[in-house]
């Protein structure tokens, strides 16, 4: 018994030292959870493609059910002339287009200090369905669903002949 606790007594400083080392943070738990982080890629790309002085990013909320898609964003002080609503190649592009700091009247055309975020439509989706409504700060965007295609049957002849070669 005696050798038992010579050995603990031998190991109880480096026991101690791994205490002492484990307990300390890890320099690198910041920097791990930032590169690993699954939307990090979506946020850089998000910041190259927009306008990466504005420090807004679009909220939005994604409902479906049986007869439609929603997106919602609530947007509390934006004006109804700051946002602009479009959709192209299947994508719906939503745009919060900042005041002029001269206090020029605002036209979208030529300013080009906006954020904006874009949803890739699914093959479901009727991109010509659109529908957007903007009230007490609740942007609502609704699509409809492409109309599921039936299947059409053929019904089989017992004759060859109706059947025409190309001729070439």
């Amino acid at each position: 018994m005696e050798g038992v606790h010579i050995m603990f007594a031998t190991m109880l400083p480096i026991l101690r030292t791994l205490d002492l080392i484990e307990s300390r943070p890890s320099v690198f738990e910041g920097l791990y959870g930032r590169v690993n982080s699954p939307y990090r890629m979506s946020r850089q790309m998000d910041g190259a493609v927009n306008n990466a002085g504005l420090s807004y990013a679009i909220p939005l909320v994604v409902r479906e059910d049986d007869s439609l898609l929603r997106i919602e964003s609530e947007l509390p002080g934006v004006g109804r002339d700051r946002i602009q609503i479009s959709v192209a190649d299947r994508t719906l592009f939503i745009r919060l287009f900042a005041p002029d700091a001269t206090g020029a009247e605002f036209d979208p055309e030529s300013t080009s200090n906006f954020v904006e975020r874009r949803v890739t439509l699914a093959s479901y989706i009727d991109p010509d369905s659109i529908r957007a409504a903007y009230a007490d700060g609740l942007l609502q965007v609704e699509f409809d669903y492409v109309p599921a295609v039936e299947p059409r049957y053929v019904e089989l002849s017992d004759s060859l002949e109706i059947i025409e070669s190309p001729s070439y």
